[in-house]
């Protein structure tokens, strides 16, 4: 019996068991890499989806948070100058007004959209598993 030893697998001629056992073996090793870079690449593709989300929320509410306020102050002024025909004082008191009410509104609406997030990803990772629970059901012998 010839006994070859390469990379600390003993391989023999004569038993071809063994040799179909050692390539099952690798096969699987190979697949479970492959499995894991495949995860990996997800994981990557989710955490860029994320981030692009994030970026692209964060653009949008600051172009809101510029442009708005802006919009908010000089309607409101040409309403008061043309519809009222206040003076001068009160139009630009009721224009600032108008225009704080808008940022705040816009603050508002940012702060709850990020609250609710959080709770689309809590619920996301409560279905998985929790460590705690699992931890406390493996202690109650």
């Amino acid at each position: 019996m010839v006994l070859i030893i390469r990379n600390n697998r003993i391989q023999s001629r004569r038993h071809s068991r063994i040799n179909l056992l050692s390539k099952t073996v690798y096969k699987s090793k190979q697949n479970s890499k492959d499995n894991s870079e495949t995860e990996s690449e997800d994981k990557k593709s989710i955490i860029m989806s994320r981030v692009t989300s994030v970026v692209n929320t964060f653009f949008l509410y600051s172009l809101a948070m510029f442009t708005l306020p802006f919009i908010a102050f000089f309607t409101a002024q040409h309403i008061m100058n043309t519809k009222f025909h206040a003076d001068i004082f009160v139009t630009n008191c009721v224009s600032v007004v108008s225009a704080v009410i808008v940022v705040n509104l816009i603050i508002g609406v940012y702060a709850y959209k990020a609250l609710h997030e959080q709770d689309e990803e809590s619920k996301g990772s409560s279905d998985t598993s929790d460590p705690v629970s699992d931890s406390t059901d493996k202690k109650t012998d």
